[in-house]
């Protein structure tokens, strides 16, 4: 009788310990399947008004829509992108917090000796945005049509170029260009692309060096010449402008992309269904908008936005290294 009693003790235990595991399961599986629950906030590690937040507030308008939950976005700007950065692997990797970044996050840890982030370990990727050529764009009485008229111009005398300011990919690859194909020039950093603009017009810096959508506008109407796109194709936007292997220069390929990262450890799950929204979201109206303002947009897989990280963080660390740049 008594071991009985304590089989049927037992067998109790064992089948309320069971019950709680269900329990917790269908409760964790329940939580999954509400998300979300409540806004998604999406950093922008840079001012309003700019490129990276035009296409923020672009697709997060498209990501609710597929959510059925408001995607917010919020800007946090300062230290080339560093700050946004730092804000967002600091989150709650809970999938209620993401950020628009760029190829500053594969170039800034080698510029930067305080960084202890890397992209590829920090932040999970969710998905590629798009990406837009950047661009050499002139005051047309410089007289240098062609990189190699540029090149040859700034050779016989003093030129200036501006540039976002140190460490940006504009700055990069006109260092790379001076080292490679020797390129000559006083770097002018500007806090903004307009600004610069304005200021080659008026003939108090020779060049601007900025994402094409930036300087477009100038170009157009005939106010600034288009030199050159670091990129590996000519873009729609302004297709007679030549790219630098044309000319037989190789390594200046410079494109400045976005995508969508989250803290890292968020849920393979939510991944996966922030993953679906962007994807979602680039309906061929939205890929048509961004299109007409010079960007190239194309949603990715997950691993192919990995395999982009890598790639980039290699390139940019090498040349950043041959470089020997003063840290900043």
């Amino acid at each position: 009788m008594k071991k009985h009693t304590r089989f049927i003790q037992t067998l109790w235990t064992c089948l309320v310990a069971s019950a709680a595991l269900i329990a917790s399961v269908n409760a964790s599986a329940q939580s999954q399947s509400g998300y979300p629950n409540r806004p998604i906030k999406m950093i922008v590690p840079f001012g309003t008004g700019g490129g990276y937040d035009g296409i923020a507030r672009l697709i997060a308008d498209k990501m609710s829509e597929f959510l059925k939950q408001r995607v917010i976005v919020e800007n946090k700007a300062g230290a080339a992108g560093n700050i946004g950065a730092e804000a967002a692997m600091k989150a709650p990797p809970d999938g209620y917090t993401v950020i628009l970044a760029g190829d500053f996050l594969t170039s800034n840890p080698f510029l930067y000796p305080h960084i202890q982030w890397d992209p590829d370990r920090d932040l999970e990727a969710i998905s590629f945005f798009g990406r837009t050529p950047r661009v050499i764009v002139a005051r047309p009485s410089l007289g240098a049509n062609t990189l190699p008229e540029l090149i040859k111009l700034s050779q016989q005398q003093d030129l200036s170029y501006s540039t976002p300011g140190v460490g940006t990919g504009p700055h990069l690859l006109m260092e790379l260009l001076k080292m490679e194909y020797g390129f000559k020039g006083t770097h002018v950093p500007y806090k903004g692309n307009s600004q610069a603009a304005q200021d080659a017009i008026g003939g108090h810096v020779d060049m601007v060096v900025a994402p094409l959508p930036a300087v477009i506008g100038f170009v157009k109407a005939n106010r600034l010449s288009g030199v050159v796109l670091f990129s590996a194709k000519r873009s729609p936007q302004k297709p007679d402008l030549a790219v630098p292997s044309e000319y037989g220069m190789k390594g200046l390929e410079g494109d400045q992309w976005y995508a969508l990262f989250a803290p890292k450890g968020t849920p393979e799950e939510i991944l996966a269904l922030l993953n679906k929204s962007v994807i979602a979201a680039m309906t061929p109206e939205v890929k048509a908008s961004l299109l007409v303002n010079g960007y190239d947009a194309e949603p990715s897989t997950r691993a192919e936005l990995k395999q982009l990280v890598r790639t980039s963080r290699d390139h940019w660390g090498k040349v950043i290294k041959a470089m020997n740049l003063p840290p900043q």
